[in-house]
C-alpha cells in the first residue's frame, strides 16, 4: 500500500448513473459488518467462497487492447474449470470470462477501490459471470442483479516480477492500439498465482457495479485483503498501451485508467474472514 493518502482524480469519462450501488468505493474498516452478524445479505453463509482454477495448459487465450488498457479472455469451454462458488455466492456458479487491470500515472496511484483512503499502484479485477441464473455473459451483466462477480486484487510494488504479469508485458507490444488483439497459446498458465490465500480468502464484500461504461450495478465484489506483488516496471510497460485506434488523431497512452471512488450510499459492506 502507499505510504501516503493520495487524492484521486477522476480518470474515465462519466456516464449518466442514477442508481446507488456505483463502484469502486473506499473501504473504511471502522465501518465494515462482520459476516457472522450480516447473514441476511449472504446467501449462504455457512459455505466459504472456493477459488480454484485449473491450469490453462496448451489452452488459446485472447488478449486485447480495448481502449481502457488490456483484456485477457477466457475461452468459455476452458473457462467451465475455472469457476467460484459458495460463500456469497451460495450455490450458483460464476465462471471466469475475463482479467484486466487498473493503474495509475506512477506507484501512488492506479488502485480502484481504497483503503481507509489510500491506494495501492494496481488493481486486478478476475471478472466472473453467473452461468447458473443467465444464458450468456451480456444477460448477466445487462438484465441482473447478480449476474457478475468480480473478485479483485490489490498489486504492491515488489523486487520480483510476478510471473503473470511477465507473460502480459510480453504481449503489449503486439496490442498497441484499441482493437488490437492476439491469439496465444501458453503451455502452462496458472491464474492461481494472481489470488492471494485462495483456499481460505479473506475479503470485502459489496453490492456494485462494473467501473466502465456503461456501470451496469450487475456486480457482486470479492476484495481481496492480501495483495500480491509485481515490480514496478512490469506495472510501468502497461502504460505504453494507446487508448485510440492506430489511425486516430491525437493519440494518447493509456497512463492511467481508473474510476473515482463512488458514494456508498448506505450499503453495507462485509468483512469475511
Amino acid at each position: 500500500m502507499s505510504a501516503a493518502v493520495q487524492p484521486k482524480q477522476q480518470q474515465l469519462p462519466e456516464v449518466p448513473v442514477t442508481g446507488k450501488r456505483q463502484s469502486p468505493i473506499d473501504i473504511r474498516t471502522e465501518n465494515v459488518v462482520n459476516e457472522r452478524t450480516k447473514r441476511s445479505v449472504l446467501q449462504d453463509g455457512s459455505k466459504p467462497l472456493y477459488i480454484d482454477y485449473s491450469p490453462l495448459t496448451g489452452v488459446q487465450l485472447t488478449i486485447q487492447n480495448t481502449g481502457h488498457g488490456w483484456q485477457l479472455s477466457i475461452p468459455d469451454e476452458h473457462a467451465k474449470n475455472c469457476e467460484i462458488t459458495g460463500g456469497t455466492l451460495g450455490s450458483d456458479h460464476y465462471r471466469l470470462l475475463q482479467i484486466h487491470a487498473h493503474w495509475g500515472r506512477d506507484s501512488n496511484t492506479g488502485s480502484e477501490h481504497t483503503v481507509n483512503g489510500r491506494t495501492y499502484p494496481c488493481e486486478l479485477h478476475l471478472v466472473h459471470w453467473n452461468a447458473t441464473k443467465y444464458s450468456n455473459p451480456k444477460q448477466a451483466q445487462t438484465q441482473s442483479k447478480d449476474g457478475l462477480a468480480v473478485v479483485g486484487v490489490f498489486v504492491e510494488i515488489g523486487c520480483e516480477q510476478h510471473p503473470i504479469f511477465a507473460i502480459i508485458d510480453s504481449l503489449i507490444p503486439a496490442i498497441p492500439y484499441k482493437g488490437d488483439k492476439k491469439s496465444v497459446q501458453n503451455e502452462h498458465l496458472d491464474l492461481n498465482q494472481l489470488v492471494p490465500d485462495r483456499h481460505s480468502p479473506n475479503y470485502w464484500f459489496y453490492l456494485g457495479s462494473l467501473t466502465t461504461p456503461p456501470y451496469n450495478e450487475s456486480v457482486l465484489w470479492h476484495l481481496m485483503k492480501t495483495p500480491i506483488r509485481a515490480s514496478e516496471k512490469q506495472i510501468a510497460e502497461f502504460r505504453k498501451l494507446y487508448e485510440k485506434e492506430s489511425y486516430s488523431d491525437a493519440n494518447h497512452n493509456v497512463k492511467e485508467n481508473y474510476r473515482d471512488v463512488q458514494d456508498l450510499h448506505g450499503r453495507p459492506i462485509l468483512d469475511i474472514d
